[in-house]
C-alpha cells in the first residue's frame, strides 16, 4: 500500500493543475478525482484571464494609453477566440503562453490604422518585455560563484562591500533605558 500524500502534495497538485491546462486535461490528473473536471475547468480559464490581463495590462501599458487613438485596447484579446484558442495549452507564467499572448496582443492593436509612426516599435518593446519576465528566474551571481550570495556567503543587506560600517550601534532614544547602552 502507497503512504497518503501530504496535504501540502494535494494542495500543490491542485494548483499545478489550476495553472498548467495540458496537466488539467491529463490521464494523470483526472485519476487522481480530487475535484469535479467541469469545475475545475472553468476556473482554471478564470484564472488564465485574471493572471493575463494583470500582464497585458503591465506590460502593454504605452500601447494601451494610446487606446484613444488606435481604438484598441491589448487586453481586449482575452475575450477573442484568439486567445479561447490559446487556453487549452496554456500553462501560467511559461515563456511559451507570455509569447503567444503577446503576439496575440500586437497582432489586435497593430490592426489599428492609427497614425502613430512609432506603434510597431512600441509594440514590439512591450511584447520582449512580457516574454522575457516570463518563466522561472534564472539568478547569476556577478562573481560566477554561484549559490545564493557566492563565495562570500549571504548578503549582508544593502550595504555594499565598500561603505564604511557603523561604529556605533544605533539607539532608537537616548532617554529609554531599554535602548541605552552603557
Amino acid at each position: 500500500m502507497t503512504p497518503a500524500p501530504s496535504d501540502r502534495a494535494l494542495q500543490d497538485d491542485v494548483i499545478r493543475a489550476l495553472a498548467d491546462a495540458p496537466y488539467r486535461g491529463s490521464a494523470e490528473w483526472r485519476a487522481r478525482r480530487l475535484a469535479d473536471p467541469e469545475r475545475v475547468e472553468r476556473y482554471g480559464r478564470f484564472l488564465a484571464r485574471h493572471f493575463y490581463y494583470e500582464r497585458l495590462v503591465h506590460f502593454f501599458k504605452y500601447s494601451r494609453a494610446l487606446a484613444r487613438v488606435t481604438g484598441r485596447r491589448p487586453e481586449a484579446i482575452l475575450r477573442r477566440p484568439g486567445f479561447d484558442a490559446l487556453l487549452p495549452t496554456a500553462v501560467l507564467g511559461s515563456r511559451g503562453t507570455a509569447r503567444a499572448v503577446a503576439r496575440l496582443a500586437v497582432e489586435y492593436v497593430s490592426e489599428a490604422d492609427a497614425p502613430i509612426p512609432y506603434l510597431a516599435d512600441l509594440l514590439r518593446y512591450e511584447e520582449a518585455m512580457m516574454v522575457v519576465e516570463a518563466g522561472p528566474r534564472q539568478w547569476r551571481d556577478s562573481d560566477g560563484a554561484g549559490g545564493a550570495g557566492g563565495r562570500r556567503g549571504p548578503s549582508r543587506g544593502l550595504r555594499s562591500s565598500t561603505s564604511p560600517r557603523p561604529t556605533r550601534p544605533f539607539r532608537i532614544s537616548p532617554t529609554c533605558s531599554a535602548t541605552r547602552r552603557r
